[in-house]
């Protein structure tokens, strides 16, 4: 059984069809209507509530119904998982006008069916039926498709071939009528002489259809259908083109935009007119395309026919009283007397001689030509213009530009480059020519793609040097080349002095020899050993350097036991004996400087121990960090065993509330440290470890716990934050300023653990006391830094007994700023999270399963249930109070139900003359208002009659008027009354269609006559029933 709002409705049509929503798969749009497993067909879309995940859908705009009706088509395919229920309201009356396609062949009247009558069965793919008798038009036939009527649209006739597409589903029942008025028009629809009248009208009648459509008949214009001229015809279309037939079409004068106006387009685009107001004509359009005037040869004339302008394919003409004055060619244009520039000047009409120029006359505004005198407006020389321009590349016509000496370097005759002269060119007086680049940056480059050579001017071709394509330099004497570059270094043509105190050879020597000087300044080759020389460094017991010993490349290897000795007595030692590496600095003092000291193992993998410029020492066990001293003492990562602690513990602080010597094991944590055990230090969350990379010299960049490079941080007070750093050459240092160096790193005790680490991990516990605003930055770069937040997860105010949970300044008992999440201690999806007022008189709770429980009083009984699914659920007793409506599928006003009631009310019977007195035996009605739709139902039963009334039966006493203007048909089961044998329906109808009205005939249609009202005159007393059911508008 359908659930409704409120009780179900005691009487009508209405069915909830079977689901649908099993056959949802994101794709398919059309379904079968199916009740208890049988189809259904619907006569129109409006008949059905369709609910799609709760949301009542729009008829015709949300779904439609298939040819026959059997089908619901939904405008966008639904999801799979999607809900659906679909409700039909068969019972529900017309509101003005009887449905489309709602009306069967059964119940038009006798003299509107043909007398034959055709059934066809579908079968699923059956989309033709052939037909007994040949028909040339859709409307000569009517069909149903399972007792529903079709439009003509819903199928198409060729001969005897009826045609349904698509194919209807098996069993579907066809019914065709072949209709038409039997004696008018014979098969072939053509006109009998037998149906022509016998005498002929009268002047300006027209031949129109007789009343009983049994011929045709002459009558008066307009009154018989026909028009009498074109204006009868408000809304005329052509069917043909208009022939003008030698006459005009004429407008008159324009008074507005719908009066008296030839328009072009569906928007009115284009539009010609004449406007009386102005005495002007218009081609306008007022679209967004352009307008187009084409033609072989368009020529614009004034009204006595003379030529204004003109187009043909090659020129544009303008004229002036008909002769031309201006026309376009191939290279611009030509004119054809004066050129007026604004009224200021005009160009002579007639060529001046070679070398006149233009000036302006002492009167007058004609320009003339005039020989070039540098007075007159024009330039005598280049000399004369004082801020010369080109206009374009400078030709120098086989002509030279001659600079003369600069007397003040620079700022005469100088040829200049850049903006700023950066590249001065100039000679001065003395004979010296001057290349200067006085740029602030850049280079001064001298580009060729034949090399470049700098030669001799007096001997033409005695070359100082070369610069060749191949990339050589060379550097040459008197003509001859004495050095050049090439792929493997320098060529040297003669001998090399070096700082004139001694030449080297220029031949090489043999194998084995050495060079030796002869004392006056000579090198030359000499056998080793024979002449002063060692033929090796061995030779040489003791060797002394005369510089830096340059190991090229190469290696300085020490045997096992052999040492490098430092100082003048041997003070220091370095050596390798086959086990041990040793520095041994004696009974002196040792030194190790460096920006980063790393004591690693031999594969370079691990560190063991690490110093940082700010002297903090790291000592690591597998490279995880287990002791860190800092400025304020030192931190232990781990446990601390030792055989005995000296001291009082005094100088110790943030230790737990209990006395030092009490301390027999690690506690859990050191409040103030940020130090717990090691699974805690190093399983924290994702969001509480940030790896570290550089970004060039520009950025940090993070990943992990935040991303990008330099982001803005967010740490809690009281947690424990890692930031793994893998930035060589670029420490790490969290800061208290904005700053380089290391003057301003943040220290706290031991809350920041190897700040300023390059390589290695960094841990920073926050504690209460920590500023709002930190940062990071590189000891060496400023633009490798960023901001840190500092907030609170927990902040107890003990003056006003307020608890903040991420809020700063809790302001009620308890602040919450985020998700409140509560856990079980066990496993699985078990946890809850329960809101309690005081005294016990009700809680919320969110269980396991996701739903939001709402329980009242003492006891705790649910009274509301949000699932987590959507679904919102009262108990049994439980209602909804909504005084003010509800919006379903918008918050619109037309989205808006602000009214449901449902009740009794008692009908009565009455006469339309005179009322009478009438009892009944059983007599009962009921209503259901949503909105403004009041559905109504009653049973009348054993009407007796007490007092007799005159006229049509009514019934009265319905809970709400039907309003004014508006019409509805409800159905009537009327039994026991003197009907005539022609009675098909009967309809319940308001007794007035003008006025507002509570009373209501029985409208009875015949088959074969005219329809009627029920009379009380039919009503048989003691036997007579009546049922009802009809749904209309209260607005």
């Amino acid at each position: 059984m359908a659930s409704y709002i409120g009780n179900q409705p005691a009487f009508g049509e209405f069915k909830k069809l079977d689901s649908i929503a099993s056959s949802f798969n994101g794709s398919t749009t059309q379904f079968n209507l199916q009740f208890n497993s049988t189809g259904v067909s619907v006569g129109d879309s409006t008949q059905l509530i369709v609910s799609l995940n709760g949301v009542i859908q729009e008829p015709q705009t949300a779904y439609t119904l298939g040819i026959g009706g059997s089908t619901i088509i939904f405008a966008s395919a639904p999801a799979s998982g999607d809900t659906c229920h679909i409700v039909l309201l068969g019972g529900v009356g017309a509101t003005g006008t009887v449905a489309d396609g709602s009306i069967t062949a059964t119940k038009l009247a006798s003299n509107l069916r043909d007398l034959l009558e055709e059934t066809f069965t579908g079968d699923g793919s059956a989309t033709t039926f052939t037909m007994a008798r040949s028909v040339s038009y859709t409307n000569q036939l009517l069909v149903t498709i399972d007792g529903v009527v079709q439009p003509t649209s819903a199928y198409s006739v060729s001969g005897t071939t009826l045609t349904i597409s698509p194919a209807l589903p098996a069993s579907t029942a066809i019914r065709v009528l072949h209709i038409g008025i039997p004696g008018a028009f014979n098969a072939a629809n053509s006109i009998l002489a037998s149906m022509l009248s016998a005498s002929g009208g009268s002047a300006g009648q027209v031949l129109t259809v007789n009343s009983g459509a049994t011929g045709v008949e002459f009558a008066t214009a307009g009154g018989g259908g026909g028009l009498s001229d074109v204006v009868s015809d408000t809304t005329p279309q052509l069917g043909g083109d208009l022939d003008t037939n030698s006459k005009n079409i004429a407008f008159g004068d324009s008074s507005g935009a719908t009066v008296n106006r030839l328009t072009f387009g569906a928007g009115n685009d284009l539009v010609i007119y004449h406007d009386n107001s102005t005495n002007k004509s218009h081609i306008t359009e007022s679209g967004t395309s352009h307008l187009i005037v084409q033609g072989q040869e368009i020529q614009f004339k004034n009204a006595s026919g003379t030529n204004l302008m003109a187009l043909n394919s090659a020129q544009c003409e303008l004229f002036f009283s008909g002769s031309k004055k201006m026309e376009t060619n191939t290279s611009g244009i030509t004119v054809t007397g004066t050129i007026n520039v604004n009224g200021a000047y005009t160009f002579p009409t007639t060529m001046g001689s070679a070398g006149q120029v233009l000036k302006v006359p002492s009167s007058g505004t004609l320009l003339e030509f005039a020989a070039d005198s540098g007075g007159g407006g024009g330039i005598a020389s280049v000399v004369a213009d004082t801020t010369p321009q080109l206009g374009g590349n400078l030709d120098v016509n086989t002509k030279n530009i001659a600079f003369g000496d600069s007397a003040t370097a620079g700022t005469d005759d100088t040829l200049t480059f850049g903006s700023g002269a950066e590249v001065q060119m100039y000679k001065t007086n003395n004979a010296q020519m001057y290349i200067d680049y006085n740029a602030s940056h850049g280079a001064f480059l001298i580009r060729s793609k034949r090399g470049f050579y700098l030669q001799d001017h007096a001997a033409g071709t005695k070359t100082w040097v070369g610069m060749n394509t191949a990339g050589s330099v060379d550097l040459h004497y008197n003509g001859s080349k004495k050095f050049e570059t090439t792929n493997t270094g320098t060529k040297v043509t003669g001998t090399i002095d070096v700082n004139g105190a001694y030449t080297l050879p220029t031949a090489d020597g043999t194998n084995g020899q050495v060079l030796q000087t002869n004392g006056s300044g000579v090198l030359s080759f000499a056998t080793a050993g024979g002449g002063g020389g060692i033929s090796n460094v061995v030779e040489d017991t003791t060797p002394q350097l005369g510089g830096d010993l340059d190991s090229n490349g190469n290696n300085i290897k020490m045997q096992d036991n052999n040492k490098i000795y430092f100082g003048t007595d041997d003070d220091v030692s370095i050596e390798y004996d086959p086990n041990t590496f040793r520095i041994n600095a004696g009974s002196w003092n040792a030194q190790y400087q460096a920006g980063n000291h790393y004591f690693r193992n031999n594969t370079g993998s691990v560190n063991a121990m690490i110093i940082d410029p700010a002297g903090a020492i790291t000592l690591k066990h597998n490279n995880s960090i287990k002791f860190v001293t800092s400025s304020t003492g030192a931190s232990v990562t781990g446990t601390l065993a030792a055989t005995a602690l000296t001291g009082d513990g005094s100088g110790l602080t943030s230790l737990p509330a209990q006395a030092f010597s009490a301390i027999t094991s690690k506690p859990t944590t050191i409040s103030g440290y940020g130090i717990t055990d090691a699974a805690t230090e190093f399983g924290l969350p994702e969001d509480q470890i940030f790896n570290i990379t550089a970004s060039g010299s520009s950025a940090y960049a993070f990943s992990s716990g935040a991303t990008g490079n330099n982001p803005t941080l967010t740490l809690i007070r009281g947690r424990t934050y890692k930031f793994s750093v893998n930035a060589s050459g670029h420490p790490f240092r969290i800061n208290t300023s904005n700053t380089t160096g290391s003057s301003a790193a943040y220290s706290n005790g031991t809350a920041v653990i190897n700040n300023g680490a390059e390589v290695g991990d960094i841990y920073f516990t926050v504690p209460d006391t920590a500023p709002d605003t930190l940062y990071y930055n590189c000891q060496y770069h400023s633009s490798m830094a960023g901001t840190i937040n500092v907030s609170n997860v927990l902040r107890i105010d003990k003056a006003n007994g307020n608890i903040g949970i991420n809020v700063s300044n809790p302001s009620s008992s308890l602040a919450v700023d985020g998700m409140i999440t509560s856990k079980n201690s066990g496993t699985g999806n078990n946890s809850e999270l329960q809101i309690q007022g005081y005294g016990n008189t009700g809680y919320i709770n969110m269980n396991g399963t996701g739903n939001l429980i709402f329980r009242m009083g003492s006891s705790f009984t649910e009274r509301f249930r949000i699932e987590n699914g959507g679904d919102v659920r009262l108990p049994t007793a439980g209602r909804i109070i909504n005084e003010g409506g509800i919006f379903l599928g918008g918050t619109s006003a037309v989205n808006h139900l602000d009214d449901y009631e449902e009740g009794t009310w008692n009908p009565t019977i009455r006469g339309s003359s005179s009322a009478g007195s009438y009892t009944t035996t059983t007599n009962y009605g009921k209503y259901i208002k949503v909105g403004n739709i009041v559905h109504i139902s009653a049973y009348i039963g054993n009407i007796t009659q007490s007092s007799a009334g005159s006229g049509y039966l009514q019934i009265t006493g319905t809970p709400f008027a039907k309003p004014a203007n508006q019409y509805f048909a409800g159905t009537v089961w009327v039994n026991q009354f003197n009907v005539a044998s022609t009675a098909i329906t009967f309809v319940l109808e308001p007794i007035t269609f003008a006025s507002s009205t509570s009373t209501f005939y029985v409208h009875i249609g015949h088959d074969n006559t005219s329809a009627s009202n029920l009379s009380l005159s039919e009503l048989v007393s003691g036997n007579s029933d009546l049922a009802i059911s009809a749904t209309y508008f209260t607005e």
